[in-house]
This record gives structure tokens, C-alpha cells and sequence, in this order.
């Protein structure tokens, strides 16, 4: 049976736990709850092979194998080739390669539409890294021309694709969404020492090395709860090793339920990062009024000044940061996390879920006008 309703395309998919994933679980919940025809189609990694319903939609695993952080899932171009029609709209998540390939190729033959998700720009990581710009010059560059609409987290971002990709029209800024159940945690932080939480990959672009050298040097006892998994592991715990910092502890990958019990528990979630599209966490930690201290790269920093302390990437300006929210005193920790929590309800999933199913419709009935 041919797909005749919206297919999303995500090289990983819940269990596998990560940023995109989240969002593009939580984005299929939301359209289900609305009624629109949804299907899912990801890889293997994490879970296993295979169709089954879940959460009341058809979810498709198909074989893959992973390297230098991708996944590369060997029958997508043919399941795309039965699967799809003309009438299908095809929603590319897009962290990875690969996968963008596959769309625009099976794109060409049965001539269905596709947005690109533009998640994050691509950064080297791992052993492919070094191929990357190569990539994106033959390949991601022609991805994004030839897709109906592509969908970017931020005015930056939105920005650098017009200049680097001379993708003009089509080219729209929409967010990921906040589950409601952020917005439902009961915060009851522990008042012995200030625990300091991070969840997310543990990748160079994450900027943890300066985090963990901020550490070092901040006044006063501060603890930090490391929550993810990736390529500098090692080397972050051999650094934790250098300093002497018996206080922060790695917990690897945790479930969603997991992670909570941290919003719930830790004083303040710091983001240190070089270059952050949006950062899902970030919203989250909002939703639940948790303080949050994060780097003026993220592409939201914008938007949500005066609501978090936003900092330098370096790990003096980290390091401040730090010093900066224990000094503060809980009435203007209230202020801060309350003004928080008012942005974070311009991102919850009730007030973005219409602008993608607009998108739908205008997608599958004709196509966009050119926005300039």
C-alpha cells in the first residue's frame, strides 16, 4: 500500500536518544493527536527491525549500520520506491548524510514532494568529518535546492542557508516544539551544594572541555551531572581525572523519564556550547523553570535574553556564568525562570503544531509562492 499522507524520513528515531529524535517523536505524536496521515520510516539502530505501531503510528525500521555518526540504512531508496506516490509529502529530518541522498534521488523518479528539516548545520564529527565540506558542495547543496520547502531553527541559520546554498524561496524559520510534560514538573532542587546538569552529546561542538576547566576555577563548591554519550568521552573523563573534580559524574544515556528526575532535581541547566541551532534542552529546561546558563551561541539567544544568563563560549566567561547565577538571590532566580517559562509557551507544541499543518496543506495541494 502507497503512502498518500505526510512520511517522515529520520535517519534515528526514539528509543534512540538524542536531540532530533526527540523532536521528530514528538512532532508524529502531534500530528496523530491531530489527525493528520503520518508515517515513519528510520533506522534500526537502537531498536528493532521491522513495522510496528507505535503510539498509534506505523513506524518502518529497515537494516542499517552505523559509521562516523551515520546511519546508513541499505534499502531506504527501495522501500521509498514502493512506499511513496506523486501524492505523498515527504518531511526529511536532516542531521546526517546519507539519507538526504536517498530522498532526492528517489524524489527524482517518483516525483513526490519533500521538505528538508534542517536540524543543525552540519559540523565534522568522527571519521567522516573531514569529507564534510566536500559533502556539502556536491551533495546537501543540491538536496536543499530541489526540495519544496526547507525548514531551518533559527534566523542565522536561515541566513547562512540563502548565502551558501543560494536557496532563496521556500526557506522558513519554524521551531521544534516543547512537550507539555515539561510544563508539568515539579521542581524540588537539592539545597546542599549546587548541582549543575548538561544533557547532550558529548561532541567537540558541545564545548565541554572549557566547562569542565570553568570548574576549576569558579569560587565556591559546585557539582556537574553530565547526561549523554559520544566521541569525547574519554577524553572528558580523563580531564575530570587532571583536575581532580570528584564531583561531576557521567550517567551516559538516559531515557526521557530519566532526564526529568535532573530537571527536577539539579540547580541549573548550563549549555556551553560553540554553536547550538536551537537546543531542545534548552526549551525544556525552560518549560519546568529551571535556571539556565548557556552561551550567547545558540541560536535562540535573541529571543530568550533576560529570561537565562547568557554567557561567553570561554571558560572564563563559563566560568562567570556559574558565579553569576549563585550569587543571585531567590527572588531574582524566581524572576529569571518565570520569564523563562512565559517564552517557553511560545514554543510549546500547542502553539507550533498549526504552522506544520498549514505547511501540509499548502505542500501536497501547490506549491509556495516565492518568498523572496
Amino acid at each position: 500500500m502507497r503512502i498518500s499522507g505526510v512520511l517522515q524520513v529520520s535517519a534515528y528515531y526514539p528509543p534512540h536518544l538524542g536531540g532530533q529524535e526527540v523532536a521528530v517523536q514528538d512532532l508524529v505524536g502531534q500530528l496523530r493527536s491531530a489527525n493528520v496521515e503520518v508515517e515513519v520510516v528510520t533506522s534500526d539502530l537502537g531498536a528493532t527491525r521491522g513495522v510496528k505501531v507505535e503510539n498509534g503510528v506505523r513506524v518502518t525500521r529497515l537494516k542499517s549500520h552505523e559509521f562516523g555518526h551515520t546511519a546508513f540504512i541499505w534499502s531506504l531508496f527501495f522501500w521509498l520506491i514502493r512506499k511513496t506516490s506523486r501524492q505523498t509529502t515527504v518531511h526529511l529530518h536532516v542531521g546526517q548524510l546519507f539519507t538526504p541522498e536517498v530522498v532526492w534521488l528517489a524524489s527524482k523518479i517518483i516525483r513526490f514532494k519533500y521538505i528538508i528539516h534542517l536540524h543543525a548545520d552540519l559540523v565534522p564529527a568522527g571519521a567522516m568529518g573531514r569529507f564534510l565540506p566536500v559533502y556539502k558542495k556536491l551533495f546537501l547543496g543540491r538536496e536543499i535546492r530541489d526540495a519544496e520547502v526547507v525548514i531551518v531553527l533559527n534566523e542565522d541559520h536561515r541566513r547562512a542557508i540563502h548565502q551558501n546554498y543560494h536557496r532563496g524561496k521556500n526557506l522558513l524559520v519554524m521551531s521544534n516544539g516543547v512537550n507539555d510534560d515539561f510544563f508539568k514538573i515539579t521542581r524540588d532542587p537539592t539545597r546542599e551544594i549546587i548541582r549543575l546538569l548538561f544533557v547532550g552529546r558529548l561532541s567537540p561542538h558541545k564545548n565541554l572541555p572549557r566547562l569542565i576547566e570553568a570548574l576549576d576555577i569558579v569560587k565556591g563548591e559546585f557539582a556537574l551531572d553530565l547526561v549523554g554519550d559520544g566521541e569525547c568521552r574519554r577524553g572528558l573523563e580523563g580531564l575530570v581525572e587532571a583536575k581532580n573534580l570528584p564531583n561531576v559524574t557521567f550517567h551516559g544515556r538516559l531515557s526521557r523519564d530519566e532526564i526529568k528526575r535532573f530537571y527536577s532535581t539539579c540547580s541549573a541547566l548550563v549549555l556551553p556550547s560553540l554553536h547550538e541551532a536551537q537546543g531542545i534542552v534548552l526549551l525544556e529546561a525552560m518549560a519546568c523553570r529551571m535556571p539556565v546558563i548557556a552561551t550567547k551561541a545558540t541560536g535562540l539567544a535573541g529571543a530568550i535574553e533576560g529570561a537565562v544568563i547568557l554567557i561567553d563560549p570561554t571558560v572564563q566567561g563559563i566560568a562567570n556564568g556559574i558565579e553569576d547565577f549563585a550569587a543571585m538571590t531567590t527572588s531574582e532566580v524566581n524572576l529569571l525562570v518565570d520569564k523563562a517559562f512565559e517564552k517557553a509557551q511560545n514554543y510549546s507544541w500547542n502553539a507550533v503544531i498549526e504552522s506544520y499543518i498549514d505547511l501540509y496543506k499548502v505542500v501536497a495541494g501547490s506549491p509556495l509562492r516565492d518568498k523572496g
